[in-house]
């Protein structure tokens, strides 16, 4: 029997259409992936100094772009502190100390990928007897995506 035109054959009574073939991946994909401790890339010594004198405090949070080769090649501030010295900061840091194991797709190949995470800047005052006003200042670096609220992978320095 051969289909009018306009018709397929599976449409066709009493003929099976094939059934598609697909190919199960080679490889399982993967995102890019930090080497070492991510939570390294930020220091206390690196609290801008206009900043600091400021008392500025706040979260920002950044998005990288990751090349076929695990490099930083951009950083973009998703969420600003509402203070651009510690905006710029962020990713001056992360962008220049970060190291990645790139991304692969499905046949394993390198491929360019991505990584948000946030730096939370924050100054604390503490009374001490010997000196009456100690500043104390944490940094703490997380990825968002750890758990909602407090970050459950972030580390205090400080």
């Amino acid at each position: 029997m051969v289909a009018p035109p306009g018709l397929m054959a599976r449409n066709m009574p009493g003929k099976a259409s094939p059934s598609p073939t697909t190919t199960p991946p080679l490889f399982k994909p993967r995102a890019a992936a930090p080497k070492g401790k991510w939570q390294a890339w930020v220091s206390t010594n690196d609290y801008p100094t206009r900043d600091l004198r400021e008392g500025n405090q706040g979260t920002t949070r950044y998005r990288l772009s990751i090349d076929a080769a695990g490099r930083v090649s951009d950083c973009t501030v998703t969420a600003s502190s509402g203070h651009p010295g510690l905006d710029r900061a962020t990713c001056d840091k992360v962008r220049s100390r970060a190291r990645f194991e790139p991304a692969t797709d499905q046949t394993g190949a390198r491929v360019p990928g991505s990584f948000a995470g946030s730096v939370t800047a924050a100054l604390f005052l503490r009374r001490f007897v010997e000196a009456p006003r100690y500043l104390h200042f944490d940094l703490y670096a997380h990825q968002p995506t750890d758990a909602p609220g407090r970050p459950k992978g972030g580390v205090g320095q400080g």
